[in-house]
């Protein structure tokens, strides 16, 4: 059932290509660092900070972009707890993330030669109204927005409308 759904719809294939089935997974898992650096600001607990540590390493090892997911509300987080942390908190939290970074560096060093690569991640999904057209009629418009996968949204319809008829 999985390897028909795989072929039969090439965006689960561009998500594949693109890397979305890792940022899927990350976005998921985003929540365990938010909810250890939550509690830790309640608790502070080494065991927690420790935990917090090796989740963040973790989730930064799939997908990088899980930075821009926590960055605003730990930040938040931190931002409001700010006054009930002594120096020694401050520097714990500066700490986790730099141990985050540090041990990220074995892949982030080679990729800044490739940043332009990154960038082009960016257009992904930004499609405007006439890709409705050519997505529909099978034609690609912009593999860096459609992706490199044949388009099959014509057989989608139909499938969608003989499953609509069927209900």
């Amino acid at each position: 059932q999985s390897a028909a759904i795989y072929l039969f719809d090439s965006g689960c294939r561009w998500g594949a290509f693109v890397g979305m089935i890792c940022w899927g997974m990350v976005s998921y898992l985003a929540v365990l660092p938010l909810a250890l650096f939550w509690r830790w600001l309640e608790e502070r607990s080494v065991s927690l900070l420790v935990a917090l540590t090796a989740v963040l390493v973790g989730v930064h090892l799939v997908h990088p972009y899980v930075f821009f997911v926590l960055a605003l509300p730990m930040a938040a987080l931190y931002l409001r707890a700010r006054r009930t942390l002594g120096w020694r908190h401050h520097l714990l939290v500066v700490g986790v993330a730099a141990v985050t970074v540090l041990a990220n560096l074995w892949w982030m060093l080679p990729s800044f030669r490739f940043w332009h690569y990154i960038l082009d991640s960016g257009f992904y999904l930004d499609a405007t109204i006439d890709f409705l057209v050519t997505d529909y009629l099978g034609l690609l418009q912009e593999p860096s927005v459609s992706g490199v996968m044949a388009l099959r949204t014509s057989f989608r319809f139909l499938a969608l409308g003989a499953a609509v008829l069927g209900l």
